[in-house]
């Protein structure tokens, strides 16, 4: 009886393990070239973000084919670069192992949107530049981030911010019929 416990113990642990990570928000980023809204959608290492600027939507989507931009008006897509720059904001999984990594200092706490957050300052490498990121106490999840790289300061704002959302996997593939360049 004992052991069937632990084996059932055992099991529970490694489906808990096994539990895909996901995530919804919406996005709004600030920067030089304007004003940029959209929806973000992630499932482990799959992601679709879909944006809207200057009255044209864009799709980008990763899954295990690769990194596409879909253009919907267009019925195409181009094939990116895995390491392209656009791509949600990055290790929200586990932030603050993020920050840890990233030797991140907290600045100070402070209340943004009804939120209460603790403010951080690290810099990305891969960003080559300072971030500041406010991150929400209760969830431990970014939801500003002021950023000030080489192509001039960027503002990413974080909102309706749903964890372990469920998600079809189908919302990571390209529509059939859609023409890939």
């Amino acid at each position: 009886m004992r052991q069937s416990a632990l084996m059932v113990g055992c099991l529970l642990a490694a489906a808990a393990s096994a539990e895909a990570f996901s995530v919804s928000y919406d996005q709004t980023i600030t920067g030089s070239q304007g004003t940029m809204q959209g929806k973000v959608v992630l499932k482990d290492e799959q992601f679709r973000m879909e944006s809207a600027m200057g009255g044209s939507t864009s799709i980008i989507i990763r899954n295990a084919d690769g990194v596409f931009t879909y253009l919907p008006q267009e019925g195409m897509a181009m094939r990116l670069p895995v390491n392209a720059s656009q791509q949600p904001v990055r290790g929200v999984d586990n932030y603050p192992e993020y920050l840890r990594q990233h030797d991140a200092r907290l600045v100070k706490s402070e209340t943004w949107h009804g939120m209460a957050c603790d403010v951080y300052e690290f810099t990305d490498p891969e960003l080559k530049g300072t971030t500041t990121a406010w991150v929400w106490k209760e969830k431990q999840f970014p939801v500003r981030l002021e950023i000030n790289g080489p192509d001039g300061p960027m503002v990413v704002e974080l909102s309706n911010i749903e964890l372990d959302v469920a998600t079809n996997d189908a919302i990571f593939r390209l529509p059939p019929g859609v023409e890939v360049m």
